[in-house]
Formats: C-alpha cells, structure tokens, sequence
C-alpha cells in the first residue's frame, strides 16, 4: 500500500513540480535554488498549522470533515473559511515573512516564482494525506481517483501565482493595495473550486445521474480559467522584466499573432464552459426526464467539441508562425485534452453497450 500511495503521490505532484521548473527557467533573472528550495519547505511546514485550525475549526462549526458536508451552508464554509482563507492565509505569511524579505526577491516576477514555490510544497504534502486517505476508504482505485484529480487541477499552483504577482506588484510599485487583491483573488479561485467539489459530496447531489458529474465539471472549468490566467499572468510580467541596475527590458519586443493565440484559449475555455452548462441542464432535469437530460448533455456535447477543435487549430497556427508558444500550447492542451477525454467516455460506453 505505502508503494501504491508513493506513485500515487509522485503523480499527481508531477505536473505542479513541472510547472514550477517552467516558471523557473521562464523567468529570466534566475532566482537561487537554496531560496526557491527554502520556501518550498516552509509551505510544506504549514500544512501543520493549517491542519490544526481546520480541524478545531470544523469542531467548532460542528462539521465533520471526515464524513463531508450535510449541507450547502457547510460546503460553503468548509471551502471558504477552513480551506481558502486559512490556506491561502499561511501561503501569504511564508511570501510576506521570508520570500520578499530576503535580498534574493529584487523585482516583480520574484513574487511568481516564490508564490508558486510555496504552493508546490504545501500541495505535495496534501496530496500524500488526500491520496492516503483515499486509499483507506476506497482503495487502490479510492486513491487513484484522487490522485488523478488532483494531477489535473493545480488550483493551488495558479493561487500561489496570482497571489505571488500581486506581491510582487505590491513591493515594487508601492502599491499596497495589491497585497490585499492578490490574497482576495487567490482566496476567490480557491474557494470556488473548493465549493463545487464539496457541494458534490452532498448527500442530495451523490448518486444523481449528472449532479456530481456537472459540479465536478464547474470545478475543472474554475481550474481551466485559473490555468489560463496564470500562463497569461507569467508571460506578461515576464515581458515587463527589467534589470534592477538599468532599468532596460530584457525581452524581446512583442511579437505579432497575439489574437491567434488568444482566440485559442478563448475558444478552448468556451467549450469546457458550454459542456459544463449542459451537464447542468441535465443535472437539474426532473429524474423522470432522462430523456430530455440526455438530449442537453448530447447538444453541449455538439456544440462544445467544435470550440475545442477551433481552439487547437488556433493554437497550431500560432505555434506554426511562432507567436508566444506557451499560450498557443496552452490553447491546444485546453482543446484538445477534453476532446480526448469526451472520445474516451463515449467509447467506455459504446463497448459497455456492446457487451
């Protein structure tokens, strides 16, 4: 079992280490390794703290997060207050209290990759107690389930990157405002995830033939945006680098196709939405219309896979006439990972029929 939730965890703190190691190398006046390093370990630290509090505090709103919430009321708090709030609270300290104090943190874009390396911490160390837990419930497959939900939504790493960009504005446009935006913002975008997820577990909601299945799509659509903003977020503060001694950009000037690599995401993201709002439709159809359910999830399904397809061939132009690749990638991966996911479904199910 401690082998299983080993690759388990390896897994789904892949793609957030990934992340990191791009923003990394992104920016372009490197930070030192020691320091990244260092603010990894304390968010991985504060995930005690934090434990603690969340426990004592759904003891003292009589929820029982073990067993998930009775009631809307409780999923609201549970992915407000004992998540968003008090998570992205401790992530805030460790920027605010060792990254942006130290003299390694000279310029905007510091605040991104010591926000996002924050996360990265904190978030391994969640994954192992989630896909431990998961695993004590439902077993290998328990544990894989979370694993790879988790994998897919790195709701924690876009926070720690809007969050750290908002430092970073802060301090060195003397703009303290943007601490409290940036804490907001990342707070919102948690707490949205948290709350769809948590609304799933609901006892009315499990069970339901599309109810779980579309509020765990709202969630993966929050993800989708989260994920859009921060690539948009890192590529133009990169951008906007500049040596502290001269004051001279470091980047080459804007390229042009900046409309083919939008419209990409755009349309990617438009797609998920519209398969999200038909899941819903089908969800809030009464149960003796399963009729009329299957007709809304099957016309969001026709409508949102041509969004998706525009979505990669605009992203493919842009990649082919090399105009700001990491958004074009962004767009074709936000395109084209649902499309594949919608054909694997659709052929589970034709060969469920089959059988």
């Amino acid at each position: 079992m401690l082998t299983n939730c080993t690759i388990l965890v390896i897994g789904s703190t892949l793609p957030g280490l990934l992340v990191l190691a791009w923003v990394y190398f992104r920016d372009q006046l490197r930070e030192p390794p020691h320091v990244v390093l260092v603010t990894m370990l304390l968010g991985a630290v504060a995930v005690l703290p934090i434990l603690i509090i969340q426990l004592v505090g759904a003891w003292l709103l009589g929820i029982d997060w073990a067993d998930g919430p009775e009631t809307l009321t409780d999923a609201l708090l549970l992915a407000f207050v004992l998540a968003a709030l008090v998570e992205e609270a401790f992530k805030f300290l460790v920027l605010w209290l060792y990254s942006a104090r130290h003299s390694a943190f000279d310029e905007p874009f510091d605040g991104i990759v010591y926000g996002l390396a924050a996360s990265v911490g904190f978030a391994i160390i969640e994954n192992v107690l989630y896909i431990f837990g998961g695993m004590l419930e439902g077993g290998g497959a328990g544990g894989l389930q979370v694993a790879a939900l988790r994998a897919v939504t790195p709701i924690h790493e876009t926070c720690g990157i809007v969050m750290g960009a908002s430092i970073g504005i802060a301090v060195f446009r003397r703009k303290p405002v943007w601490v409290v935006i940036g804490l907001l913002l990342a707070m919102l975008m948690h707490g949205t995830y948290n709350a769809f997820l948590f609304a799933a577990e609901l006892p009315g909601v499990m069970g339901s033939e599309f109810g779980e299945a579309a509020l765990i799509a709202w969630a993966l659509l929050t993800t989708v945006v989260s994920i859009a903003a921060a690539v948009l977020l890192v590529n133009r503060m990169r951008a906007g680098q500049r040596p502290v001694e001269t004051g001279q950009p470091l980047s080459a000037p804007p390229v042009r196709g900046g409309l083919l690599t939008t419209g990409s995401v755009v349309f990617s993201i438009l797609g998920t939405l519209v398969f999200t709002i038909g899941l819903s439709l089908g969800a809030v159809v009464p149960a003796d219309a399963v009729e009329a359910a299957e007709l809304a999830v099957g016309l969001a399904i026709c409508c949102s896979v041509p969004s998706w397809l525009l979505g990669c061939l605009l992203g493919l132009l842009g990649l082919f006439l090399g105009t700001r690749r990491s958004e074009a990638a962004l767009g074709i991966g936000l395109g084209l990972i649902p499309c594949l996911l919608v054909a694997i479904l659709a052929l589970v199910g034709i060969l469920g029929v089959a059988a």
